[in-house]
């Protein structure tokens, strides 16, 4: 068994008793199968003989129990193993969903199209294990064990002979199988993964590569990762034929030479002629638990390179790590930031030598070009990457101290990229607080200036988004996440681009409405849009990571800088200073 496969395995996700309980019902299925068939070998030869009806009761009652008896413990054998695959599979899938939310999204480096394959399909590859590799293969090995002990009763050749067909039938098979399908079946899991990724994303992109003219190309991609897909199975099928051809002839010609070798102990007195058929039957009935190990062990490659991605989620060490003992979280008065540096992977620092103080009352403003570190800063104070000791303080006390989960439940955030997911406004906005009444909503709903277009809803709050908001616009959609946000009614709230989307005279609106609550939170607004700013306390200029200006909307226009330019820019004034770039 290979590793990850033996990781699985000493997971609790299994069932043993179960497990065990299914095994045990699938041998009492083979050995009243071997059984039956041998009992009616004899009850046959026997009958041929014409003797009393009596001599043959006890073989007529052996083979109506043991019909009836393989029927029901096939049966129960069914129940129980799927029963147990299916547990086994369902806490697995859990398993993984749980260790998906402390890697999302700093460290979920797979696509989510990638990340439903694995969590999905590759669970389903591994529901394989248990029922078609596992339990028969031990029950291959009890049962053989006793039909080589039957034989070796009745003469040693026999049980040797039966014994090498059965190795090469349920070994040697086998074990070609797995090497010569091993590396396509890993190519197959990857291929489909990477197929299931391009699906997800080609489904919730559509929209753009109809706009941009790619929809042709990305089905021509699609469909060459599922010609490819399709290679690897024909392959690996015709490698399974070639081994379960190899088991049949193992079996036939088993068979064949236990015939050979009973005949002269029949002629010699040692073995009794009516065993002749017994003996035959009896054997071809063992291969019948054998042979189709040479095509089942074909899934062995899958199941070991969908455990070994499965493996990846699992072992994979979370962006953000919480203490052993975290320190309780403070009431979140303030947050803040010293000489903070901060790069992805070791790459061109994104944020260098930050300083920023949030504090209750007062609303911080962060301004700056794209791609000068505002929303990391936002990720990196809801906790989505690490930063260095010292660095970011919550209440004055270093936040790796603290559980990312609590400095969280202090924070309420607003984004452009938050999700919205496929349900009603109503669902949306109890994201943020489960147990809300009616009236908090709409007052959520009202701060947030979202309320005109609610009310003019037929169905109001109950009615339906679509999946990512699709039955909303732009703006309407950012304004259902700010007014989650505002519903959560955190002491610290981190707005990034609140006002994206919004015609000029809403946005005006919604950041009065942002700068009316100061008082009760303390409160950070990055944003291109400067319009609306005139009121925020501190103004932060930031540029390739470093602040370039900062103070007060006076302070900053007395300056003359960067900050001016930006403003004349936005205002349509003095186009040719307003390359110079914020």
């Amino acid at each position: 068994m290979s590793g990850p496969l033996r990781g699985l395995a000493s997971s609790r996700a299994l069932g043993w008793g179960g497990a065990a309980l299914g095994v045990g019902l699938l041998v009492a299925t083979a050995s009243f199968g071997v059984l039956l068939l041998g009992t009616s070998a004899w009850l046959i030869a026997k009958a041929a003989l014409r003797p009393s009806i009596a001599a043959l009761h006890v073989a007529i009652a052996g083979v109506r129990f043991f019909g009836l008896a393989r029927a029901i413990s096939r049966y129960l054998e069914r129940l129980v193993t799927h029963d147990v695959t299916l547990r086994a599979s369902g806490q697995l899938r859990a398993a993984l969903a749980a260790r998906l939310a402390p890697l999302a999204p700093g460290r979920l480096a797979a696509g989510s199209g990638d990340a439903m394959a694995r969590v999905v399909t590759d669970v389903e590859e591994l529901e394989a294990a248990y029922p078609r590799l596992f339990a028969p293969a031990v029950a291959a090995l009890l049962v053989t064990a006793g039909i080589a002990a039957f034989l070796a009763i009745r003469g040693t050749g026999l049980a040797l002979a039966w014994t090498s067909a059965v190795l090469v039938a349920g070994v040697l098979a086998p074990t070609l199988v797995t090497r010569g399908t091993r590396a396509g079946e890993t190519r197959r899991v990857a291929t489909r993964g990477v197929l299931h990724a391009r699906l997800a994303d080609g489904i919730r992109g559509l929209p753009d590569l109809l706009a941009f003219g790619r929809a042709r190309a990305h089905v021509d991609e699609v469909a060459g990762l599922a010609a490819s897909l399709a290679v690897e199975e024909r392959r690996s099928s015709r490698v399974a034929a070639a081994g379960g051809a190899l088991a049949g002839i193992a079996a036939d010609l088993g068979v064949v030479a236990l015939i050979a070798l009973a005949i002269p102990a029949i002629r010699s007195g040692a073995l009794d002629g009516l065993q002749l058929a017994v003996v035959a039957l009896v054997a071809l009935a063992g291969f019948e638990v054998v042979a189709p190990l040479a095509t089942a062990f074909r899934a062995r490659g899958g199941i070991e390179a969908a455990a070994k991605r499965i493996h990846e989620l699992l072992d994979a060490a979370p962006a953000v790590q919480d203490p052993e003992r975290p320190l309780p979280v403070g009431p979140g008065n303030s947050v803040e930031v010293r000489r903070l540096h901060f790069s992805y992977g070791g790459e061109a620092p994104v944020l260098d030598e930050l300083d920023l103080v949030l504090e209750r009352g007062r609303v911080v403003a962060l301004v700056g070009p794209s791609g000068a570190g505002k929303s990391t800063l936002v990720q990196l104070l809801l906790r989505v990457w690490d930063v260095e000791p010292g660095h970011l303080l919550f209440d004055g006390v270093d936040v790796r101290q603290l559980a990312a989960a609590d400095v969280r439940s202090r924070i309420a955030s607003a984004s452009v990229r938050d999700h919205v997911f496929a349900g009603t406004l109503r669902e949306n906005l109890r994201l943020a607080a489960p147990e809300a009444s009616d009236e908090r909503l709409w007052d959520a709903v009202e701060r947030a200036e979202l309320a005109p277009f609610a009310r003019g809803l037929a169905e109001g709050l109950d009615t339906w988004v679509g999946e990512h908001g699709v039955a909303l616009s732009g703006g309407e959609r950012q304004r259902l996440v700010l007014a989650r946000a505002l519903l959560r009614e955190a002491p610290v709230r981190l707005f990034d681009e609140p006002t994206a989307h919004l015609d000029t005279a809403t946005a005006a609106r919604v950041m009065r409405r942002l700068f009316a609550e100061k008082d009760s939170c303390a409160t950070l607004v990055v944003s291109h849009r400067l319009a609306g700013l005139e009121a925020a306390d501190e103004i932060v200029v930031l540029v390739r990571g470093r602040v370039e200006e900062r103070g007060t909307w006076e302070q900053l226009m007395a300056k003359g800088g960067a900050f001016v330019r930006a403003v004349a820019e936005e205002r349509g004034e003095g186009a040719l200073a307003a390359s110079a770039q914020l």
